[in-house]
């Protein structure tokens, strides 16, 4: 594990039992999720799903014939259909874990913003960013939705290069 994997993994482990207070938000993101659904037939693809807080799982089962749950830390998917009782063998969800959605999470992980890149090695990670094709997941998906992802990948490049980087 990275340091930025285990960032997250402890940012997850301090809001999974955030689950009544993200309630109407939940109600609001899956109620979006769910219209788009034009067929109960359709794929969803969540991406950074976590604990599951956003989710409600039985609406969007309702909604989708699979919902893929994507996240670098499995366990907090887990404990997400854990407490939605969604049987982890449920055939309609599928659990993609451990899954770094830049490509370039482990690489970045020994820069600080003390210890930044070189400018060569920013521009061999941005270039790595580029040519990252993405997860092989089994798509193509009809809904595909970031669930408080783009923060996380944010600061993910904060804490490896720093604000004041001309690369950030």
């Amino acid at each position: 594990m990275s340091r930025l994997t285990d960032l997250q993994a402890e940012r997850n482990q301090s809001t999974k039992d955030s689950w009544v207070a993200a309630e109407m938000h939940r109600q609001i993101v899956s109620g979006l999720l769910a219209g788009t659904s034009q067929e109960a037939s359709g794929k969803l693809c969540v991406l950074g799903a976590g604990n599951c807080n956003d989710l409600d799982l039985q609406q969007l089962l309702k909604a989708f014939s699979e919902v893929h749950l994507v996240d670098i830390d499995t366990q907090a998917v887990e404990h997400g259909l854990q407490r939605q009782e969604i049987p982890q063998n449920n055939s309609r969800i599928k659990l993609h874990g451990g899954i770094d959605l830049t490509g370039v999470w482990g690489k970045s992980e020994r820069f600080t913003p003390q210890q930044p890149p070189s400018e060569q090695e920013a521009k061999e990670l941005l270039q790595a960013i580029r040519d990252f094709e993405g997860p092989q997941l089994p798509a193509p998906f009809d809904c595909t939705a970031s669930v408080c992802l783009l923060s996380q990948l944010i600061e993910g490049i904060l804490l490896s290069v720093g604000e004041d980087h001309e690369s950030f």
